[in-house]
């Protein structure tokens, strides 16, 4: 498959968008890493995620949308909590698990009744979602278990060959997955650590006039939350660890004539 590279500039975006509407897959830029993205209401375009990602199918998609009135469409109901937990901390690293509508984001949802939906806080994002005018289902733009992209060269060499293009944007800026989160009658549960902490969550709740606890799930729930069912961020290299830093350098004199690729971290 022959990649397009395409930049953040408006015309480009429509270009990527038309991409989309015809089932195609488009890589973008986020705040936290690099999508993979797929019109999430095309169960064809959907599939073709988990193909080019050599991803399980039972792994969930989050769906990216503009505002909170796009997520409304994606899920049964907002609860108060959840739209105001969403309002908090959008556009951001913050993904909330939702009951999903029955109608809308099934194949993203991988038989799940629930569906997570996040605002990205990165204007090529935004504007692709807004110009393609529906949700985007999108899990980062890596091979199942390697590191996700934080800047265009890493999602180049990932996915060029597997999608119809790749949009040349800026590094991410926290290059860490978003936080997962769901609410429940009794709790708030943290279902994947990221920037959004518990302290900030808490903090938000008490804003709010809201006395519901949060909690880390421990990954009780992990198989309907994306991302972290399966073995992640695999580099494809050695690694050594090392408990002190003479360790280290006692290593590194010991490499100095091996011509292996070999990834150490010290300890001082």
């Amino acid at each position: 498959m022959e990649t397009l590279e395409l930049s953040t500039r408006s015309r480009d975006i429509t270009t990527a968008a038309s991409l989309l509407q015809n089932r195609g897959l488009v890589v973008f830029p986020t705040e936290t890493v690099y999508g993979l993205g797929a019109d999430a209401e095309s169960a064809e375009a959907v599939e073709k995620v988990f193909t080019a990602k050599n991803r399980p199918r039972d792994n969930p998609l989050i769906v990216h949308v503009s505002d909170i009135e796009m997520a409304r469409r994606y899920a049964e109901a907002l609860s108060e909590v959840e739209a105001g937990l969403l309002a908090a901390f959008s556009p951001g690293p913050f993904t909330l698990i939702v009951n999903r509508n029955p109608d809308r984001g099934g194949a993203a949802a991988a038989g799940h009744a629930t569906l997570g939906l996040r605002i990205p806080d990165s204007p090529a994002a935004l504007d692709l979602i807004r110009c393609l005018g529906r949700g985007i289902a999108a899990p980062s733009a890596n091979r199942s278990g390697r590191p996700s992209p934080t800047n265009f060269s890493m999602a180049w060499g990932e996915m060029s060959g597997r999608v119809d293009a790749v949009i040349h944007g800026p590094p991410c800026d926290r290059g860490l997955e978003s936080t997962i989160i769901r609410c429940t009658p009794g709790r708030v549960e943290i279902l994947r650590p990221g920037s959004v902490t518990l302290t900030m969550l808490e903090a938000a709740l008490v804003e709010m006039g809201s006395d519901l606890p949060v909690v880390s799930s421990g990954g009780k729930h992990a198989p309907a939350t994306p991302g972290t069912r399966y073995r992640h961020y695999a580099p494809s290299a050695r690694i050594a660890l090392f408990g002190n830093s003479e360790e280290l350098a006692a290593a590194l004199d010991a490499l100095k004539n091996d011509k292996d690729s070999t990834a150490a971290s010290g300890v001082p």
